[in-house]
């Protein structure tokens, strides 16, 4: 009996995972953002690549001119998130973008039109509680 509740709970847990991947992959982006899936899709002047790696956003402070494209490459062992880390204040802006669930070796970019100093984070297993932070500054 312990068993057969153990595989129905297992079996929920699958559902609910695989139906919260698909709503993560499905959502589209906040209108009036640019977001494009690969470097190769770079329509701006400029492009720069952040590598996401051991935990890490490489480098983890970026100044860029605006319209600038950065493409977040997951070149690490396990998956990553790219997220503006906007504040987390009742009535707070939702954060300005959020990327998919990046699997070792994704690529997510975004263009930052806009000046202004962008904090990110990812929020993928507490990884921005074990230092995965950064900065972009559009200037």
């Amino acid at each position: 009996m312990l068993m057969r509740y153990t595989t129905r709970v297992l079996l929920v847990a699958a559902v609910l995972l695989a139906l919260m991947v698909g709503w993560l992959e499905g959502e589209p982006p906040l209108p009036g953002i640019e977001v494009a899936s690969t470097a190769a899709d770079a329509s701006q002047d400029e492009t720069v690549t952040v590598v996401i790696r051991n935990l890490r956003f490489q480098p983890d402070e970026l100044r860029v001119k605006p319209g600038t494209r950065v493409v977040f490459a997951n070149e690490d062992d396990v998956v990553h998130n790219v997220v503006h880390a906007a504040s987390q204040r009742v009535g707070a802006a939702p954060p300005l973008f959020e990327s998919p669930v990046l699997n070792p070796g994704d690529t997510w970019s975004f263009v930052f039109n806009e000046p202004g100093e962008y904090p990110i984070v990812c929020t993928v297993s507490a990884h921005q509680l074990m230092g995965m932070v950064g900065k972009i500054i559009v200037a």
